[in-house]
């Protein structure tokens, strides 16, 4: 058996799959605007253990606001080991977290406490060099900026071989 479908058939089908294609599939007004993060910060560089069993990541870190950024800041996190230990391998604990952001006099400073996870993780040199990571949820408890005040979002904290760390945060 064999089908034929006329010249202008094809012709309709093809301009029907090209009108789908460019009208159907195009997004609307509100999901083309959906507004950028309020907050995000990316940085870190170092971290210490202290004897009480929390981790102190500091470093200098980029803040971006909405329409506005990269700013230069200084961060510091603090994960808070509730049994005063990061967790063994293959092992995670809650714990609470908490960022200082400090920049210039127009940033001020602003502050995100919050809890979640933290695992520990076996480094495998060089290419995994991973000891502990955090992943959780923040709130904006001090800010400068009203608008920032309450907002909240995911945050996490990676600590690696020879001291290296790095933190994220963004609003959600």
């Amino acid at each position: 058996m064999h089908f034929t479908v006329a010249k202008s058939t094809r012709v309709l089908a093809v301009a029907g799959i090209a009108a789908v294609s460019t009208l159907g599939f195009r997004s609307t007004g509100a999901e083309a605007r959906v507004p950028p993060p309020i907050l995000q910060v990316d940085g870190g560089t170092s971290y210490t253990l202290n004897s009480d069993g929390s981790a102190v990541v500091t470093g200098p870190a980029e803040l971006f606001l909405r329409h506005s950024g990269p700013h230069p800041v200084t961060v510091t996190a603090t994960l808070v080991a509730e049994d005063a230990t990061l967790p063994e391998p293959e092992n995670c604990e809650q714990e609470t977290a908490k960022f200082v952001i400090t920049g210039d006099a127009r940033l001020n400073s602003m502050k995100l406490r919050g809890r979640g996870d933290v695992c520990g993780e076996f480094p495998q040199p060089p290419t995994s060099i991973v000891t502990h990571s955090f992943t959780g949820r923040y709130h904006v408890v001090q800010a400068q900026r009203p608008a920032l005040r309450g907002t909240d979002g995911f945050f996490e904290v990676i600590l690696a071989t020879d001291a290296q760390a790095h933190v994220f945060a963004v609003d959600t």
